[in-house]
This record gives C-alpha cells, sequence and structure tokens, in this order.
C-alpha cells in the first residue's frame, strides 16, 4: 500500500513539475534613457534565442516569460553591445535584474550562474589582451615571459572552474562551465576531464533527466569514450605506410593523418614558441595558398603541453590547414617514431605514404618536390 501511495505521490510530483508556469523578470535600468532597448535571449544548447523584446520607461521594464517549466533553463537579460545580466530560471521563480551593475536576486542559481559568466567575460578580456600583445612582440624574451603568463592565468582559471563545479554539484550551471572554450579550445577537453564531466552528468540526469543541456552534456562525455576506445583501437592497428597519427585540433575533434586523402602532404612538427616561428608559418602559408587546390594539405603538429598558446599562434597567424596539438609535448610518441631530432621538423609525402622529403624546414627544397609530385 505504501508503494502504491509512493508512487501515485511520484507521478504527481512529475505531471506538476512538467506543468509550464511563468516567471517575471523585474528590471532596473536607470542609467538608460527611456526607449533604450532590452533583449531578452534564451539559450537554446547552442544558440540564443531572442523571446523578447523590452524598451526602458522611467528606469524600468517588466519581461513575463511564459512556458517555464521544472526543467531550469539559462537565459541573458541585456542592452545589446553594453550591459547583460545572465539568468538561470524554472517554472515559478521570479528575479530582479538591475542592468545598472549587472547583477540579479531572487534566484540564487541566477545570482551564482550571473557570477560565473562574468568571471568568464572578465578572464576571456585579460587573456585576450595577454594575446594581443604576444602577437605585437617580436623579442624571444618577452614572448617567453608572454607565453609563461598566459599559461600560468589558463591554469588558475581552470582550478578556479573546476572549484566551482565540485562546490555545487547539483547545479546546473556547471554544464556551461563544461562547455567552456578558450580560443575556440575547450577548457575541459582532456581526457582526464571525463571524470569530471561523467560525475556532473550523473547528479544532474538524476534530477533533470529531460534537459537538453543534460543530454548534451551526454553526448559528449560520450564522444569523448569514443574518441579513448578509437585511440586504444590505433596502438592495437597493423602497421600501415607511415604511422598513423591521431590527435586533436583546436575545437577538439580527433584528428587522423590518414584521414587526409590530399596527393601530397607536408607533415610538419613545431612548437609555437620557436624563434621565428611565425615566419616560417607565414613562407608555409605561401605554400598553402600556391598548390592547396592542386591537392596539397598540411597536417601540423605542435608538441607542447600548452594548448592555450598553441591556439592562440592559430588563431593569430590564420593557419588555415589543419593542425594539432600533442600536449605531452617532448614526451610525445610520435617523436622517435618520426624520428623528429629536432623543431621544427617536415615530411613531405604521397598518398601511399612515400616519404619524398624529410628533415629541416628548407622551404625552397620542399616546394621543389611539392611542384614536381603536382605537375
Amino acid at each position: 500500500m505504501k508503494k502504491i501511495l509512493f508512487a501515485i505521490l511520484f507521478s504527481a510530483v512529475v505531471i506538476s513539475c512538467d506543468t509550464a508556469d511563468k516567471s517575471i523578470l523585474n528590471i532596473t535600468a536607470l542609467s538608460f534613457p527611456d526607449s533604450t532597448q532590452v533583449l531578452v535571449n534564451k539559450l537554446n544548447v547552442n544558440q540564443l534565442q531572442t523571446v523578447d523584446t523590452l524598451y526602458i520607461k522611467d528606469g524600468k521594464a517588466v519581461c513575463e516569460l511564459s512556458d517555464i517549466t521544472f526543467t531550469p533553463d539559462f537565459y541573458y537579460v541585456e542592452v545589446p553591445g553594453k550591459n547583460r545580466v545572465s539568468l538561470v530560471l524554472s517554472s515559478g521563480q521570479n528575479a530582479d535584474v538591475n542592468l545598472d551593475d549587472c547583477s540579479v536576486s531572487g534566484s540564487e542559481e541566477s545570482v551564482l550562474f550571473n557570477a560565473i559568466e562574468q568571471e568568464y567575460a572578465e578572464f576571456i578580456k585579460h587573456i585576450s589582451e595577454k594575446n594581443e600583445a604576444l602577437s605585437e612582440v617580436a623579442d624571444p624574451l618577452a614572448r617567453k615571459q608572454l607565453q609563461v603568463e598566459i599559461t600560468k592565468s589558463y591554469i588558475a582559471f581552470k582550478k578556479q572552474s573546476i572549484k566551482r563545479v565540485m562546490s555545487s554539484p547539483a547545479s546546473m550551471t556547471n554544464i556551461p562551465v563544461l562547455f567552456r572554450k578558450i580560443f575556440n579550445v575547450p577548457v575541459f577537453g582532456d581526457d582526464n576531464d571525463a571524470y569530471l564531466m561523467q560525475s556532473v552528468y550523473d547528479t544532474l540526469s538524476v534530477l533533470y533527466p529531460q534537459s537538453p543541456y543534460v543530454i548534451s552534456l551526454g553526448k559528449e562525455i560520450e564522444s569523448k569514450q569514443k574518441n579513448k576506445e578509437l585511440e586504444n583501437m590505433l596502438s592495437d592497428a597493423p602497421v600501415v605506410s607511415f604511422p598513423e597519427i591521431s590527435l586533436p585540433d583546436i575545437t577538439g575533434t580527433q584528428r587522423l593523418l590518414s584521414e587526409v586523402k590530399e596527393k601530397v602532404i607536408l607533415l610538419l612538427f613545431w612548437n609555437s614558441g620557436l624563434e621565428n616561428i611565425s615566419v616560417m608559418n607565414a613562407e608555409i602559408k605561401n605554400l598553402y595558398s600556391k598548390y592547396h587546390n592542386k591537392g596539397f594539405e598540411i597536417y601540423q603538429v605542435a608538441l607542447e603541453a600548452d594548448k592555450t598558446v598553441w591556439a592562440s599562434s592559430v588563431k593569430n597567424q590564420n593557419l588555415q590547414w589543419i593542425s594539432v596539438i600533442d600536449t605531452r609535448g617532448s614526451q610525445s610518441t610520435y617523436i622517435p617514431l618520426y624520428f623528429v631530432s629536432n623543431l621544427p621538423y617536415a615530411y613531405v609525402m604521397n598518398q601511399d605514404g612515400d616519404m619524398l622529403y624529410k628533415g629541416d624546414v628548407d622551404i625552397s627544397r620542399i616546394e621543389n618536390v611539392i611542384s614536381k609530385l603536382l605537375k
């Protein structure tokens, strides 16, 4: 009898939780003139949708959000190009939004999420300024110092993010934290981060099984598991005409050397901190623009521990070819496999895997080989 009664009560809770409700946002914007436009955007997993457009009158505006369910959703209230407040709302929750100081009250999750998003924005601004400075510095010692500062900032930010997640394991705010990117590189893109993601998913999937954000996190974990399985499979794979390479690109997608189907491939090992490396990449870009449409591709492997510095270099130098990174750096297993004695180091190969050039990056000699192959 108790079990039946519990089942009935549980069903009643589920039905009430799925029932849509309203949320009221009381918006204050005293520092903005009348008729200032305010957008209320909802995050639909990976894109923003404007759900309401308001206009300030006497420093105030009110937004009534309908169809709010038990499953929390992410909202952003903003004056376009100026101030922004981040919210997490579920059925029946109201919030007071202040666009003057970018604060929120009335919803604990919204207060937490708004603080997290502001920290993220401040970090992006800080790291972008460092990145801009790095692109303008030619002195090797000064560049090295800036790279160290970027690395320290990145490590501190990731530690802070992990602390946030661990302190509130049942919070929906963990979802955007785990999907953050720096220069388009996932902050939590390492295999070691899978455990943290799984821990959050295990908690939130019980609380909000129908949440599209939780479902998306589950798919991300599944993708990481498949990448790991692929890596294990490749380690046991039969030998091909050249040693296989499988490494993540700037988006975190695993890229295989064997999947490059162009007639001629330049396999290039490098490190973004090398002296005059931007000059070398500029020369390589000339080769790429000249021969890419004729069947030429580049698979460039960065051997360095810091993904942020690498991603910054790829972005600043606008490298359009396949750029991947091995964060094991000097401990990479590909160094002995390809007999890499120094950096940068290059191979030119055809689709059959024949090595037609190997050694230091001598642009004129490399182009001579490429031009003959693509006649």
